[in-house]
């Protein structure tokens, strides 16, 4: 909030503790990134073997209502943190949110609790209020025909945020209490004060509208509490806790929420916002009830008003989205008035005069507030005169706010925001330098250095319940294209669950699991959900062990043939670290052979990436396995959270999506009422011309209703690929009538319409 209240940010700028300790801002922010930096490049070499610190991009969010100065010293902190400049990407918080909500559109209607698939159409201008702790985050944006977003009206907010309402208890609980008592608390017991705040901030989420807070109070402090007159009706002291009544939670959350619905509506009335339709409420406190309540009673009339699920992490991971992308958002609309300060009046249309130590105190505008600027584009271009024997060009930056900027800078209507300090050879005569200011953005250009290269191949390995292979190349365009035919076995994650039962069968015996399982079917889940749990955590070298049901424990009795390898203890069954290598080397040895021999083909050779995703690619026996054999040779790359990613592909051809595949002609008999046309596969290298039941399956029919033909017809058969699914359109080559549909081969039969 201190970066967002400051006038005139310096970098040696202090900032003070809640114990009244100070210390340099730069260096608080550096530390908290530095921190945040070092447990994300630990957690990301833990995921991909071979990691280089350069090879992370990182993108750091930042309000958009906070000026240039704010800016630039969150990146001078970002660099003190030893992230440099070329790995590094500012992102506005609402245009983060709007990217993710525009590419993953997840979103629920506050017309009901309707969940739907929803992205920005082509021209659509929507709102993003991003409801924060500090700072209201709010930008109007248009969808261009690119699918970039280009801003149409400033960022603009206030101080309205989950903050002002934490403050505001406290505040109340202070006059409830007393001053004295509180500070006291505060200076004695600060864990017990530093408890009470997360205690507000964790309750304030979740109460709704018209009800009571309960904050738990530490026994010290309750001890010292006497509710006075003036708040007997709204405050009152319990066993463990202090309860705020619904009247007092409703005033202060009003404080916040009519500012907020004042300052939307009034940019609402404003002639740039007209059209739009979408408001987007994202950040952790968009979830609160008094904020939704507010917005639809306001606005849901006239506009479509979406909450996202998890508010709270749309922003981060909007920002993931936008580190990605090539400029995602193609312009903006400038705040301020931009302008040189000058030591003397400049005349339009002639060039600038700068000397090396002259008092510059006229203000010559360079870019005007509210024009429209898109990233790349040169925004202006001014020639600067420098006087004979000139050392240095300075040219101050300054802004100001006010719609028509006076002509001499003073305190009052103008900030100075930089300086540009060129360091000249020694001109022996007037000499005069182009300036050319372009809008080149740097702080939200996409520079990541991707894992995998233009022309580069990668294996994709899906560890689920099966092991699925795909073999991919890169394109220059971005997409992938598939190399070899998707493969795998069935050698996944349920193998290694199956082995441990079987295992627990032959030591409980058959028949004492056969009637476990139907007299304790619960019980039986329950065990199988244990399984796979902790399955997924065991480390190579380590025992496994099981909870087990009383019932089923009273009924064990290890065999001789397994003690060495299986113990029973009071809750449970231990399964000894060599049986579990046995276990998992049967899954792993089978896809560590079938890859190696898979990175022997033709067709997979330059493959450099081996990317290993599904909820079995966690597994330490799997990873050490894939490290060993592969590593030197392939980048293998765990993502974090595998078995939340899904990939999804499409004998041999290479087609491309939306390209027509192949056309054939089909004759038709006359009167013919149908055109039957049978879909069948084979993976047969050489198919045969005869179908038969041994080398080929039918997987689907197109049937073709057709009208009256008099005579014998031609249909013209075009099938293309459209994604994952075959399109086939069928033409009367005479008429020209067009039949359309997909073909989906999990159908029996496909009817298709006509156009």
């Amino acid at each position: 909030m201190q970066l967002y209240k400051a006038k005139e940010l310096k970098s040696n700028m202090v900032i003070k503790e809640m114990g009244g300790k100070t210390m340099k801002a730069m260096l608080v922010f550096a530390f908290c990134i530095e921190y945040i930096k070092d447990k994300v490049l630990e957690r990301l070499c833990q995921a991909i073997h071979g990691l280089d610190e350069d090879d992370v991009h990182w993108v750091l969010t930042v309000p958009a209502i906070w000026n240039d100065q704010a800016r630039q010293f969150m990146i001078a902190a970002s660099e003190k943190a030893g992230i440099g400049k070329d790995n590094l990407t500012l992102a506005l918080e609402p245009e983060g949110a709007a990217m993710f909500c525009k590419y993953l559109a997840v979103d629920k209607k506050v017309h009901g609790d309707e969940t739907e698939l929803k992205a920005f159409d082509e021209n659509a201008r929507f709102m993003v209020v991003d409801l924060g702790g500090g700072t209201i985050d709010i930008t109007v944006s248009e969808v261009l025909a690119t699918g970039q977003l280009r801003e149409i009206y400033n960022a603009t907010g206030g101080p309205w945020g989950g903050n002002y309402i934490n403050d505001q208890i406290i505040k109340t609980l202070r006059d409830a209490i007393g001053w004295t008592v509180m500070e006291r608390f505060k200076a004695e017991d600060f864990d017990d004060y530093l408890e009470l705040l997360k205690n507000v901030e964790q309750r304030k989420r979740g109460v709704k509208y018209d009800s009571i807070l309960s904050l738990k109070i530490s026994d010290n402090l309750l001890r010292k509490v006497e509710i006075p007159f003036s708040y007997k009706n709204y405050v009152r002291k319990e066993k463990k806790s202090i309860i705020l009544s619904a009247t007092l939670m409703n005033k202060i959350f009003s404080s916040s929420v009519d500012s907020m619905m004042k300052h939307v509506e009034g940019l609402l009335q404003k002639e740039e916002t007209r059209g739009v339709s979408t408001i987007l409420l994202v950040g952790g406190y968009a979830a609160s009830d008094f904020v939704q309540r507010a917005f639809r009673k306001r606005f849901e009339k006239d506009f479509r008003i979406t909450f996202p699920l998890h508010p709270d992490m749309i922003v981060l991971k909007g920002a993931v989205i936008t580190g990605h992308l090539v400029e995602a958002i193609i312009g903006r609309m400038t705040k301020y008035h931009y302008g040189l300060g000058l030591s003397t009046a400049a005349v339009s249309g002639r060039s600038i005069s700068v000397g090396d130590s002259e008092e510059k105190r006229s203000f010559f505008s360079l870019i005007k507030k509210g024009q429209k600027i898109k990233v790349g584009d040169v925004v202006t271009q001014y020639e600067v005169r420098l006087k004979a024997k000139s050392q240095w060009a300075n040219l101050e930056v300054y802004t100001t706010e006010d719609d028509d900027p006076k002509t001499v800078i003073d305190e009052e209507h103008f900030t100075k925001v930089g300086s540009i300090n060129v360091k000249l050879p020694q001109f022996k005569k007037e000499s005069i330098l182009v300036l050319t200011i372009s809008y080149d953005e740097t702080e939200f250009k996409n520079l990541l250095k991707q894992h995998v290269t233009v022309g580069a191949s990668e294996s994709v390995t899906d560890l689920g319940g099966t092991i699925d292979i795909t073999v991919s190349e890169v394109l220059a365009t971005g997409q992938l294209r598939e190399i070899y035919n998707a493969t795998g076995g069935p050698w996944g994650g349920n193998y290694i669950n199956n082995q441990i039962i079987k295992t627990l069968k032959e030591v409980i015996r058959w028949s004492v699991m056969g009637k476990f399982k139907s007299d304790n079917f619960d019980e039986y889940l329950e065990l199988l959900r244990d399984v796979e749990q902790r399955k997924r955590s065991i480390k190579y070298n380590s025992e496994f062990s099981l909870k087990i049901s009383k019932d089923l424990q009273k009924k064990i009795e290890i065999p001789d043939s397994h003690k060495k390898d299986v113990q029973k203890e009071k809750k449970s069954i231990k399964l000894s670290a060599s049986l579990m290598k046995k276990i998992f080397s049967s899954s792993v040895d089978s896809i560590m052979k079938y890859i190696e021999w898979l990175l022997e083909k033709t067709e997979t050779h330059g493959v450099s990436t081996i990317l290993l995703v599904g909820g079995y690619a966690p597994s330490d026996f799997v990873q050490r396995a894939f490290r060993e054999k592969f590593h030197k040779k392939h980048n293998i790359i765990f993502p974090l959270t595998p078995d939340m990613i899904v990939l999804k592909g499409a004998k041999g051809q290479k087609i491309k999506v939306g390209d027509v595949v192949t056309e054939y002609e089909v004759v038709l008999k006359a009167k013919s009422k149908w055109a039957n046309l049978e879909a069948y596969i084979t993976e047969d290298d050489e198919p045969r011309n005869v179908i038969d039941e041994e080398h080929f399956i039918k997987v689907g029919s197109i049937n073709v209703k057709l009208p009256k033909f008099k005579k014998e017809s031609i249909l013209v058969l075009t099938i293309s690929y459209d994604k994952t699914k075959f399109k086939v359109v069928a033409t009367d080559r005479d008429t020209g009538r067009c039949f359309v549909d997909n073909c989906r081969f999990l159908d029996k039969e496909i009817n298709l319409k006509s156009d």
